[in-house]
């Protein structure tokens, strides 16, 4: 086992980014989906948890994500990154809509002490449901803690989570940091799956 992975083989890494490793969609497999519609500049974050009825592999998840936006309720569950506690292994889907910028890259940083070993395999995608001036990025939630096992019952982590999108002008990159929340990963709930 090389120092640049955890003990299940996973990469480590204190970001996730769109360059991490593809997963093998025999992997990984889960019906939850924590998704976040960035709405641009002005417009507010939605937030949705969504259980799909049958569980969908890592290979998949690109057209989960434009079926489930082409879906998505009226009404979200609430309108920040932290309005959602994430309880179950699962994909974390921000899209972002905005004609003139796409989502460059995804951070995510433990709170307090940093590392990150629970959100893994990273890739951005160009444009949603056909529309260009939709991006998005995904990853897997693994809900592990910082001593590399899955987090137990009432077992929280909080993270830091940048969503960075931004344009290059010249010669310098000016990544605009629209979207710097936290989030807390907590234990499964109890009486649930």
């Amino acid at each position: 086992m090389s120092s640049d992975t955890d003990n299940a083989g996973r990469p480590r890494s204190d970001a996730v980014e769109a360059e991490s490793a593809d997963l093998s969609s025999a992997q990984f497999t889960s019906e939850w989906f924590y998704f976040y519609h960035l709405g641009g500049h002005h417009d507010p974050t939605r937030a949705y948890r969504i259980q799909r009825p049958d569980s969908v592999p890592y290979d998949q998840v690109p057209s989960a994500i434009d079926e489930i936006f082409e879906g998505l309720p009226a009404d979200p569950d609430g309108y920040d990154i932290g309005d959602l506690t994430w309880r179950h292994k699962g994909y974390l889907v921000f899209v972002l809509e905005d004609a003139n910028e796409d989502i460059s890259r995804v951070t995510f940083e433990r709170r307090p002490g940093g590392g990150n070993n629970s959100f893994l395999h990273g890739k951005v995608l160009p444009s949603v449901a056909g529309r260009d001036d939709l991006s998005a990025f995904y990853c897997v939630n693994y809900m592990r803690s910082r001593h590399d096992r899955d987090l137990g019952e009432d077992e929280a982590e909080l993270y830091r989570v940048k969503v960075i999108h931004g344009r290059h002008r010249a010669d310098i990159d000016l990544p605009i940091f629209g979207h710097e929340d936290a989030g807390t990963n907590l234990g499964p709930p109890k009486n649930e799956a």
